[in-house]
């Protein structure tokens, strides 16, 4: 589950999509407005790698125009693979930083950490054995923050939401 403004009415949209299948299916993703309950979006997607994969969501604006961009990332993806989509149609594959970053499934979350207007991203990794949190400026592509964190006692990696 994600929240964002996908359609420009001031308020926080719901957006819902199942979290694991480990079935070869497309994943229903929708939209749905709190104030009416009416439902703003509705469609289905094809991660890039789907066997087993479990679902991660984040909504933000990421280019500044006031609705929200829905990013589907699974815990076996890379972050070339990132799905981004606007208006409930496919935007964008990949992190446009990708080549500055590198990890093997990832968790995604957005939040204007710089005060500029434009979503940040954070992502956290899901590998087993080096759990690193990085905090990229949306805008411009440079890295605030790439931590490596220690205590992850399960080494089962990070989950940002």
């Amino acid at each position: 589950m994600a929240a964002g403004d996908v359609n420009g009415d001031g308020a926080v949209d719901v957006i819902t999509a199942p979290g694991t299948s480990t079935e070869k299916v497309k994943f229903t993703i929708r939209a749905l407005d709190v104030l009416s309950g009416a439902t703003l979006l509705n469609f289905q997607v094809n991660p890039v790698n789907r066997d087993t994969a479990t679902l991660n969501l984040s909504a933000g604006d990421l280019d500044g125009d006031g609705l929200a961009e829905i990013m589907l990332a699974t815990n076996r993806l890379h972050l070339t693979d990132l799905q981004t989509f606007k208006n409930g149609v496919l935007k964008q594959v990949g992190f446009p930083f990708a080549a500055n970053l590198r990890t093997d499934g990832v968790s995604v979350a957005t939040k204007d950490v710089t005060g500029d207007g434009i979503a940040d991203f954070i992502f956290a990794s899901s590998q087993r054995f080096s759990p690193r949190l990085r905090i990229v400026n949306g805008a411009t592509g440079l890295t605030i923050l790439n931590a490596l964190l220690l205590g992850d006692k399960d080494r089962n990696g990070l989950i940002v939401g």
